[in-house]
């Protein structure tokens, strides 16, 4: 998942293994307090221009990929989702990958609003 996010964001075109034709990311999420299922169809997916990284107490190295991805729903429209990893580098050269799990999931215009009224306040998101 996040390679293929990873790829959307630097707009690397995402080709079938197999015969080599374009192909779309799809993802089902399971909301709970009786939501249900939906299926979301990635429209695109955006990184940070500079990555923020640092190390750790015990000589690993770790970079922190936040990500915009845009979403659609034919019934639900567009909406947005903020997943994150920590790519982690150990001192022996392994690289892991770390799933952050509490990434938000809002319709668009929810996140349209909250950035608004950020930026009426000064602030520059």
């Amino acid at each position: 998942m996040f390679e293929a996010l990873r790829n959307i964001a630097n707009d690397s075109r995402l080709a079938c293994p197999l015969c080599g034709a374009d192909c779309h990311l799809e993802f089902e999420f399971q909301f709970a307090l009786a939501v249900g299922n939906y299926r979301y169809r990635v429209l695109a997916a955006f990184v940070p221009e500079r990555s923020v990284s640092w190390n750790t107490s015990v000589g690993d190295d770790v970079v922190f990929w936040p990500f915009l991805v845009i979403l659609n729903n034919p019934s639900e429209g567009n909406s947005v989702w903020l997943p994150y990893w920590h790519e982690v580098k150990s001192p022996s050269g392994a690289v892991h990958n770390r799933y952050g799990q509490w990434a938000p999931f809002m319709n668009q215009a929810s996140f349209a609003s909250l950035l608004a009224q950020a930026r009426a306040k000064g602030y520059s998101v």
